[in-house]
């Protein structure tokens, strides 16, 4: 069965070392240091929600409503979160560091899931005594390059713009740029409860923010298979530099909603929450983003972030990968001021050419800031982060849980079999073209502990219904994991110990016979992503077309 893709993507690291620089040397980039500002303003093109108060009900159990984010009564997008965007745009296209990130992640007992280090981590573990829950060896999933260093004597490009914490000595590196709020009129920010509206599960998150693991190959690549009758699979590295797709919200959380997409489940039923948003088509009031001891070069290349091209568009706020936070921005105005205190002279506007700008890039003009581009990285990122105003195509997370779809073919083949009139009539009660998962179906379906015959029928109603398999969590026999094997990672397995190394690309083989088996969808990623809907068309897409 046809799936949609997931909701991100990653930018793969690139095999490169990253550009650094000292930052005399960052300074000498070109002759030409600018002093000034810009007006900018963020328009909504998705409504945006930054995440301020949320009501939760009276049990604590759900939330109710979630209010856009105020400071001091205004509503405002925060200069932190818009200078975090920014940053983490630009650290992926020039294959910068990682500033931003978790160092590592405790063992879940009721999850099962893995701890695991993001990067060396030993001291934060030791002081927050958190040393036995990760295992160590797993290797860190941040390759040592693009680690943010504990000394810093040299800078990416991503650093010199937005300024640098040493770990070694606390050291504060000033950066060269500092973003103001961006202030929302209040007429722009609304309640809309018919579409503006996030799922979520009682007493538990459900997805849509970092959830990173070791016991898949979803996040991480394959690395070891772990022997068992329900053999573990466990991952190290990640893939990359995640990025959401754009896509219609109200498309996507309709899916979530239709019951013949994600299954109805009794224990833990999906709901969903009013938010307030910035409309889709409102703007920010105009705010500033202030640069100081810029080269020319460089701060041409921060225009280039903020407008990266005439079909990318970045993304902010929360539910992204439900379809908010859309947006682009415009620069109203930049003005340079006179580095020198004594020259009386007013303040110059700048003027931008931008197709000047997108020309450099295209076509790779050496000694500008083209050099500090990672051309591979662009184009990886130019596939998530396209914007087509028609939204056309839907990105949703793969199925946790399995279920039943009962239909009239169904209790026609009830009938053929002829399965207990009682129980049909059961059946019959339940809605159609509805996924019941399997525990959800045990608690409508009366069980009559002194008729075995009848019991007996609803075990074999229930083998008659269509099975909607889970794409995620579903586990593994080891029989099957054996059948899908080649001859020689068979042999391997079966002299092996306890554990079988292996490589993401023996990793993939695996998962593409278990895909095609219909076993498990989502063991691994790229192949979860390869067999979607949208694949061929999203990965046809190139930073030339979207610049």
């Amino acid at each position: 069965m046809a799936h949609n893709m997931n909701p991100f993507d990653f930018v793969p690291f690139a095999d490169e070392d990253p550009i650094l620089k000292t930052m005399d040397e960052w300074l000498d980039y070109d002759d030409n240091l600018l002093t000034g500002y810009m007006d900018v303003q963020i328009q909504a093109l998705s409504p945006v929600h930054i995440c301020g108060h949320q009501k939760v009900n009276s049990k604590g159990e759900k939330i109710e409503k979630s209010y856009f984010y105020k400071n001091n009564g205004l509503n405002q997008i925060p200069g932190t979160s818009i200078s975090g965007l920014l940053r983490s745009f630009i650290e992926a296209i020039t294959n910068g560091w990682v500033s931003q990130v978790s160092p590592y992640y405790k063992k879940e007992k009721k999850k099962h899931a893995i701890g695991f280090q993001v990067v060396n981590s030993i001291k934060e573990l030791k002081l927050n005594n958190d040393i036995v829950s990760v295992d160590s060896s797993i290797p860190y999933s941040l390759p040592e390059k693009i680690t943010f260093p504990e000394k810093i004597e040299r800078f990416d490009i991503a650093s010199f713009l937005f300024g640098a914490i040493s770990g070694t000595n606390g050291s504060t590196f000033r950066g060269r740029i500092a973003i103001e709020d961006a202030n929302i009129a209040s007429n722009n920010i609304e309640f809309n409860n018919d579409s503006y509206l996030l799922p979520d599960i009682n007493n538990s998150a459900f997805m849509g923010g970092a959830h990173p693991s070791a016991s898949s190959w979803w996040y991480q690549k394959a690395y070891k298979i772990q022997k068992d009758w329900l053999p573990k699979f466990i991952g190290s590295g990640y893939r990359g530099r995640k990025f959401y797709f754009h896509q219609d919200h109200k498309k996507c959380t309709s899916w979530y909603g239709n019951s013949n997409n994600w299954p109805k489940d009794l224990e833990r039923p999906l709901y969903f929450y009013s938010i307030e948003c910035l409309k889709a088509g409102a703007q920010s009031l105009p705010f500033r983003i202030y640069f100081s001891d810029i080269p020319k070069s460089i701060l041409d290349f921060f225009v280039f972030s903020l407008i990266p091209g005439k079909r990318l568009r970045h993304k902010i706020g929360n539910g992204k990968s439900y379809g908010y936070g859309s947006i682009e921005f415009s620069i109203n105005t930049i003005v340079i001021k006179n580095s020198d205190p004594f020259d009386t002279a007013p303040p110059a506007q700048y003027s931008i050419n931008i197709d000047e700008i997108y020309n450099l890039v295209l076509h790779k003009h050496p000694n500008t800031f083209s050099d500090l581009l990672h051309y591979p990285s662009l184009n990886s990122i130019s596939k998530i982060l396209w914007y087509d105003s028609d939204l056309k195509h839907l990105f949703t997370y793969p199925l946790f849980a399995s279920g039943h779809k009962i239909t009239e073919d169904v209790l026609h083949a009830m009938e053929e079999e002829e399965i207990n009139g009682d129980v049909i009539s059961e059946f019959r009660k339940l809605q159609k073209e509805t996924i019941y998962t399997s525990q959800s179906l045990k608690k409508l379906l009366p069980n009559s502990v002194n008729n075995r015959e009848y019991n007996k029928d609803i075990t074999k109603a229930l083998s008659l219904a269509e099975c909607v398999p889970a794409s995620f969590l579903p586990t593994i026999k080891e029989k099957d994991l054996k059948r899908v094997m080649n001859n020689e990672m068979l042999q391997e397995y079966n002299q092996s110990n306890d554990i079988l190394f292996i490589d993401d690309e023996q990793g993939k083989e695996i998962a593409l016979k278990l895909f095609n088996e219909n076993i498990r969808k989502a063991l691994h990623f790229q192949v979860y992503r390869e067999k979607s809907n949208s694949f061929s068309t999203i990965n046809s897409r190139t930073y030339e077309q979207a610049i």
